[in-house]
């Protein structure tokens, strides 16, 4: 093991300082860097092209389809069900719930208690939707056709 003398220590770290400052290469001159790199010129921008005047479209202030309504996930108040007057048939009956619409517009119904979304033009439980315009619904079971609506 080496001594803590002055000049054991001396004697190694002078190789150590020796070949640290042999591996790095003293930068050129700024004179010299400037005929390395040769200049480049400079672009000019092409002119600016002239501005045109851009039309703004206004869109029509957005009316909700039940402006009546305050909270809108509420449903709405019913004062009446919507059943079929079909005598003949008094233990099944019909009511509308709401209306969806993820493909197509869809009327939500319950149907002897089973809740169903049909489609226009599409039959479920022996309903059949005719057409859909909300908050109105024409359904037909056979020859017996009716209008349901959320009103």
């Amino acid at each position: 093991m080496p001594t803590r003398n002055p000049a054991t220590m001396l004697l190694l770290a002078a190789p150590l300082m020796v070949a640290a400052g042999c591996a790095e290469q003293a930068p050129p001159p700024p004179a010299a860097a400037a005929q390395l790199a040769p200049r480049r010129q400079p672009t000019e921008l092409p002119p600016a092209l002239p501005r045109e005047e851009v039309q703004v479209e206004r869109v029509p202030a957005y009316n909700p389809p039940y402006p009546e309504r305050e909270d809108l996930f509420a449903p709405p108040k019913r004062t009446r069900a919507a059943t079929r007057s079909n005598a003949l048939d008094d233990d099944e009956s019909v009511q509308l719930l709401g209306f969806v619409s993820v493909d197509q517009p869809k009327a939500v119904l319950s149907i002897d208690g089973v809740i169903a979304s049909v489609a226009a033009g599409t039959a479920k439980h022996g309903i059949e939707v005719i057409s859909i315009a909300p908050p109105e619904v024409v359904l037909q079971r056979g020859r017996n056709r009716w209008t349901a609506s959320l009103d």
